[in-house]
């Protein structure tokens, strides 16, 4: 299942509400903008994030493991989600079972500085690693202060005291996904105000219980405090996806009808189209490295995605 991480267990492992949410409206969008060719988005990160696995709908080529093949989940019929979350452990996952390619992901709660709403940033390495690049550097250059007790400018992005985030997603042909991604940080540092805080807290908080066996499942997480764990339900969110029911599968070698050339080290953001007369017109931004295996959360044109939480309530 979905677990939170500090940000050196995430560098670590990079190297190596209700039933009912709308991830249209919960979900920052990073998609470019088609017609000024990118989107730009101000954030405010919160607590900690969580990692987990996504399968997408495509599989190994058995003529070619070079190559993955397009194929439909089993029960497509009964759950439109283009993508499904997996069980950490492959023994006990079923989409790993049926030979689907899974990419690790993270997902963090923040307000977004366009409306001041509390939403979810999930996406993959290539923006988060810069995160806790950025973390890391900024504890070391504050190690005595850490050591004697004292308070450092900031030491983790989604902390009490911590600067906005602006991530620049850019079209580009070029680019992994057709994305390019810009991440900088704000040279002031903001403390959480008491109103935002009491927003995380309205939309969701663990009981002492839940708090409990958090700590116990991360001792890591002891020292944190408890809005770090306020927001939306993540580990719920992103739990496990069930198969419908209803369907039956008997697993086959292919049943795609074509195969396409993919790198499976190299799978990223969605594909974008941006006219090429709105592209030729912009700024180049910095590149942030794209190299790892990664996807974006389906945000289909004209239709609303749910989020697969098998009819239960989404409560802390």
């Amino acid at each position: 299942m979905a677990k939170y991480q500090t940000g050196d267990q995430a560098l670590e492992s990079m190297s190596g509400g209700s039933g009912g949410i709308n991830f249209r409206e919960v979900l920052v969008d990073l998609k470019p903008d088609p017609q000024m060719g990118k989107t730009i988005k101000k954030l405010r990160l919160i607590g900690l994030p969580i990692e987990y696995y996504e399968a997408q709908a495509r599989k190994r080529s058995i003529d070619d493991p070079s190559k993955t093949v397009a194929c439909p989940f089993p029960d497509s019929e009964l759950n439109k989600s283009f993508t499904r979350i997996c069980n950490d452990d492959p023994e006990k996952d079923i989409w790993t079972q049926m030979g689907y390619i899974k990419i690790k992901r993270y997902a963090i709660n923040c307000i977004d500085r366009d409306n001041n709403k509390v939403k979810i940033l999930a996406r993959g390495k290539s923006i988060f690693k810069e995160f806790y690049r950025s973390e890391k550097d900024n504890q070391e250059e504050n190690v005595e202060l850490i050591a004697n007790n004292e308070e450092p400018l900031w030491t983790l992005v989604g902390g009490e005291e911590a600067p906005d985030v602006k991530i620049i997603a850019t079209y580009n042909e070029k680019s992994l996904g057709n994305v390019e991604y810009d991440v900088r940080f704000s040279p002031k540092v903001n403390k959480l105000t008491s109103e935002e805080l009491a927003k995380l807290r309205q939309i969701g908080e663990p009981t002492p219980e839940e708090l409990a066996q958090i700590r116990k499942e991360n001792p890591s997480l002891e020292g944190c405090p408890d809005w770090f764990f306020w927001g939306f339900n993540l580990e719920q969110i992103f739990k496990p996806t069930t198969l419908k029911t209803g369907t039956e599968y008997i697993p086959e070698k292919s049943t795609a009808p074509e195969e396409m050339e993919i790198n499976l080290s190299k799978t990223d953001e969605e594909e974008v189209s941006v006219p090429k007369e709105k592209v030729s017109k912009l700024k180049k931004t910095a590149k942030v490295d794209t190299d790892e295996e990664e996807a974006s959360v389906d945000e289909n044109e004209g239709e609303e995605e749910t989020v697969d939480l098998d009819d239960e309530d989404v409560q802390w």
